[in-house]
This record gives C-alpha cells, sequence and structure tokens, in this order.
C-alpha cells in the first residue's frame, strides 16, 4: 500500500507540472467547514470496548463523528484543480478518576480535481486523491495510507466567497489494538463522507 500511495502522489505532481504548462490563469481556493465521517463510530466503539476488558464501567466517552475540514486548492480556468487537505481531526478522550485516555486522527491528503462550469454561479466537481492518517494516543498500533474520491457542488462561485457541498468515500486505514483477544484490527475511520463547505 505504502508503494501504491507513492505512485499516486507521483502522478498526482507529474499532473501539477503538466497542467501547469497548459494552463492560463489561476487561482487559489480555500474551502472550510464541518464534514461527517460514517467509520468514527467504529473507532469509539472499540476504544470503548478495550476500556471495558480494562474493567472500567464506560457510560460514554467524548467523541463526535464531525470535524472541521481544511482543503486549500490551485483551480486552473481548464477547470483542473490541485489542491491539499488537513481534517476533519478526530479526537476521543476518557477519563476516570485515576487514568485518562485518548486517540487521535489527523487525515492529510493530496488530490486532483476538476470543476463543470467554472464560469457559471452553480459549479460540480469531482476529485480523487491519497490520505494519510496522522494518528496517536491509546490503543493505535499502526495506519495504512488509503485512496480517496468525492463529488461535489459549488454554489455562488463567482462572489468573493461561495458556499459548496461534498460526498465522498476514503478508504484510509487505522489500526487498533483489541485488548478482549490481542489481537489488531482494521478501521476506515473516514469511510462515507460528507461535507459543508465555506469557500474563501
Amino acid at each position: 500500500m505504502k508503494k501504491r500511495f507513492l505512485l499516486c502522489s507521483f502522478a498526482m505532481a507529474a499532473a501539477l507540472v503538466l497542467a501547469a504548462t497548459t494552463a492560463g490563469a489561476a487561482e487559489w481556493r480555500f474551502p472550510v467547514g464541518p464534514t461527517y465521517v460514517s467509520g468514527f463510530s467504529d473507532v469509539q466503539d472499540l476504544f470503548e470496548d478495550n476500556l471495558r476488558y480494562r474493567g472500567y464501567v464506560v457510560e460514554s466517552s467524548a467523541g463526535v463523528p464531525v470535524g472541521l475540514s481544511f482543503h486549500p486548492y490551485y483551480q486552473w480556468d481548464s477547470g483542473l484543480g490541485m489542491g491539499v487537505g488537513f481534517g476533519p481531526a478526530m479526537v476521543i478522550a476518557a477519563d476516570s478518576s485515576t487514568e485518562s485516555y485518548s486517540l487521535t486522527i489527523v487525515p492529510l491528503s493530496f488530490d486532483v480535481r476538476y470543476a463543470f462550469n467554472i464560469t457559471g454561479s452553480v459549479s460540480p466537481y469531482v476529485r480523487g486523491g491519497a490520505t494519510y492518517l496522522v494518528a496517536s494516543g491509546d490503543f493505535k498500533d499502526s495506519v495504512q495510507p488509503g485512496l480517496f474520491a468525492a463529488l461535489g457542488l459549488e454554489f455562488l462561485r463567482q462572489k468573493k466567497i461561495s458556499v459548496g457541498f461534498e460526498v465522498g468515500y476514503d478508504s484510509a486505514v487505522v489500526k487498533m489494538e483489541r485488548l478482549r483477544d490481542s489481537a489488531v484490527e482494521s478501521i476506515k475511520p473516514i469511510g462515507f463522507n460528507a461535507g459543508i463547505y465555506v469557500i474563501f
């Protein structure tokens, strides 16, 4: 998977060089907003199961399947674009009278996109790329890079501030210890995702 991730990153970098030599006017765009991730509940369930295995009574751990995402990208007038992504950050925290447990996962991504009707007020787009998870904390074993694809729609594109909606799927994996049977479980903490963005 690491080899595939590197090959994908190289292909995207090559596409950037090609686009830079063939496209004219361009601009930076800065989407930011909340994103829902379907896989976070699986991470939280295993986290809580591990605490129960250690003898804790778990009423609930603090964890929300929605986080803030920031996906700046460079858009050429051809419709082609390329960018990076940060988030949504996922954090789980649980406290007892004697100990504290936590897990943090921050997705970092790189993508190529294509936008249709970029001179209009409504612009659909597609994007795809690779994701790496920066993960730390209790019960984390390792991470595995993944690929993602997304479809989106941007409104009020010709305004200084526009809005957008996006749905997608991400295959990046975090491997977590499963204490009850001394195993390691692979979970896709992002999986299906949906976000609403304000674009500057």
